[in-house]
């Protein structure tokens, strides 16, 4: 099973699956195309919230928490994905969760009836879910290197503050270069 515990705000999806036994033959099996909804959570922005399935849950059932999405076509499963990933779609499914305090949940025929931009030709659904995956992709490098960056600078500014390092007075010179060629 794929508990709501393996599912993370950040969309990622972590950890072992659970193993229970007794489950009904008829439960609702996730496949490689299928996504996986939060239908129930403590806390409302969690409510629809999307994630794919990694290979290693394939054949897994889902928690009580959660819904199964199947597109009617598997091809589909990405445009699907990023569609309900949209910020517009996400706010309409924390609007429509019931419950104000404790547990919010959101229908399985609410969801089903909410609408989703749905081009009619395969191919230009497909071209979108591509350009939305370059997006994320381009994300996810920009916040890798803010990491880095940001690591850089800190051990920089812990080696120059410590006191151990003095800094040549030809910095200044090549500082001065530098000043002259961007006002050039």
């Amino acid at each position: 099973v794929l508990t709501i515990a393996n599912t993370k705000p950040d969309g990622s999806v972590t950890g072992k699956p659970t193993y229970v036994s007794g489950l009904s033959p008829k439960t609702g099996r996730l496949g490689a195309s299928s996504i996986v909804a939060i239908r129930t959570n403590g806390s409302h922005d969690r409510i629809g919230n999307v994630y794919r399935v990694p290979d290693e849950y394939c054949g897994a059932a889902v928690s009580a928490f959660q819904l199964i999405v199947e597109p009617e076509l598997p091809n589909d499963s990405d445009y699907l994905y990023w569609m309900m990933r949209r910020p517009s779609f996400q706010a309409e499914v924390t609007r429509a969760a019931s419950g104000s305090t404790g547990l919010g949940n959101i229908a399985a025929s609410k969801l089903r009836s909410m609408t989703i931009p749905w081009p009619e030709d395969a191919s230009a659904r497909a071209d979108l879910a591509a350009v939305y995956e370059d997006f994320a992709s381009t994300i996810h490098a920009a916040r890798t290197h803010t990491v880095v960056l940001r690591t850089l600078r800190s051990n920089l500014l812990t080696v120059l503050l410590s006191g151990e390092h003095e800094i040549s007075s030809s910095y200044d010179k090549l500082l001065a270069v530098v000043d002259e060629g961007v006002a050039a």
